[in-house]
């Protein structure tokens, strides 16, 4: 479950906070820099208080982000092979990787699509371009 982060007891609404904060991080402005953007919007707000709000809520906020990142899976499905033979032949159709959460049991091949079995020999089951 997230936390919610309290902005309670300060003079800026959240959105403004929020604003400083992302603009300081993201563009990787000094406390100033961010302090002069926040005046030309009719924001007075000293350096100082910026530096505040960075690193007291710089954290927390990245704490949530870091929980709302989806979650890496590692299955990798084999969709279907590419085969050339060194006489130039080509046995297969197309080759590729899918990350998948469940697995496929068939891969398409040169004999229909209805087994991921490729022949041994290069004559045998030629793909016609």
């Amino acid at each position: 479950m997230m936390t919610v982060i309290s902005y309670s007891g300060y003079r800026f609404p959240s959105e403004i906070i929020q604003q400083a904060i992302w603009l300081y991080v993201r563009f990787t402005l000094s406390f100033r820099d961010v302090e002069d953007l926040l005046v030309e919007r009719g924001i007075v707000v000293s350096y100082e208080t910026v530096r505040r709000w960075v690193n007291h809520f710089g954290p927390k906020i990245a704490a949530d982000l870091r929980k709302r990142r989806p979650k890496p899976h590692t299955t990798w499905t084999l969709l279907s092979i590419v085969c050339v033979c060194l006489t130039g032949g080509v046995i297969g159709f197309h080759a590729g990787f899918c990350l998948t959460r469940t697995p496929r049991r068939t891969l398409p091949g040169a004999n229909g699509g209805v087994s991921g079995a490729m022949p041994a020999r290069c004559g045998a089951g030629r793909a016609s371009v």
